[in-house]
């Protein structure tokens, strides 16, 4: 099985969306081409790491996918503003799990609305994934 959580499952959604990783990679300090090099120059190398790209391999694997749009949900502390990383995010989720359904793959998506790119959200989704994650792990 496999969940994600908020996850990154389309780096290549956009060239902008490339762009953005690679700041976040430099705004950490890093060499932003030392990961997979350019996006356009390299762009074979990053759709061999890229979860999108690989949804065939994901072919009889069980997949549960949660996201939220951004905005200030119910597990927000008062005062939290809405949280532009979470809504790019979902745009990643929303084309990633219609990439699995061209191939088959059977995937929970819990794209919840309200919500923002923080630990309670993970947490929650992660009781709900729990079950399918264990049925893998124990072998049904």
């Amino acid at each position: 099985a496999a969940a994600s959580f908020s996850g990154i499952v389309h780096t290549r959604l956009s060239s902008q969306v490339s762009q953005n990783y690679l700041g976040l990679l430099r705004s950490e300090g890093a060499d932003p081409e030392a990961l997979w090099g350019d996006p356009a120059k390299d762009a074979q190398t990053w759709a061999d790491h890229n979860p999108y790209d690989l949804a065939a391999n994901l072919q009889g694997t069980p997949v549960y996918l949660s996201v939220g749009d951004g905005q200030v949900g119910p597990l927000d502390p008062p005062g939290a503003r809405p949280d532009s990383l979470e809504a790019r995010l979902n745009a990643e989720n929303v084309a990633f799990r219609e990439r699995l359904a061209e191939f088959g793959v059977e995937a929970t998506a819990d794209f919840y609305g309200p919500g923002t790119h923080t630990w309670p959200y993970w947490e929650r989704a992660l009781h709900q994934a729990w079950p399918m994650l264990s049925a893998a792990l124990a072998g049904g």
